[in-house]
């Protein structure tokens, strides 16, 4: 399946309930700042393309509900050493705090948090390129994780996917 934000954004009201774009983008901040710390650090690869990936399924969804472009056209560079990852990195992360003041303002989302989400997310895909992945690969597969994951609601009303043990797996539907 090719996801979409469409699609992630139906899974996600269907599995955490309607959730408002400053809520979800207030959760993307958070993958966000993984994503900066895992570069910053100079992490493992599969980690960085996994938490590009969790970026991504956030800020697609908030780009859904708003209707900002989700994948803006950009240029690219002529080398990803160019680009300079850990300054991209940074760039995502600031602006992305940019993007909560947008839409933390009173009356709601407007003209200016479409286009410092679209801002992001130009940042976002400048960021996978740099880092040579195809990031609607990663996030189709993040997906199917997701997908097939439990969650639970915690005490402050967010979600987490919910890990079983060897000995705690949950029991098999019959046939």
């Amino acid at each position: 399946m090719i996801e979409t934000p469409k699609t992630i954004l139906e899974w996600s009201q269907v599995t955490f309930g309607t959730r408002s774009p400053l809520r979800i983008a207030t959760r993307g901040s958070k993958e966000v700042n993984e994503l900066m710390c895992a570069i910053l650090d100079d992490g493992e690869a599969g980690a960085i393309h996994e938490e590009m990936a969790d970026c991504a399924i956030m800020l697609w969804q908030v780009a859904e509900i708003l209707g900002a472009h989700p994948q803006p056209d950009f240029i690219v560079p002529s080398s990803p050493e160019r680009v300079g990852r850990k300054s991209w990195a940074i760039k995502l992360q600031s602006r992305t705090t940019v993007l909560l003041s947008e839409l933390s303002l009173p009356g709601g989302p407007s003209g200016p948090a479409v286009n410092v989400l679209e801002d992001v997310l130009k940042v976002l895909g400048l960021l996978s390129w740099a880092f040579g992945i195809d990031l609607q690969d990663h996030v189709n597969a993040k997906m199917r994780i997701n997908r097939a994951r439990s969650w639970a609601q915690l005490s402050n009303g967010s979600y987490q996917h919910v890990e079983h043990s060897a000995c705690q797996q949950p029991a098999a539907s019959p046939s």
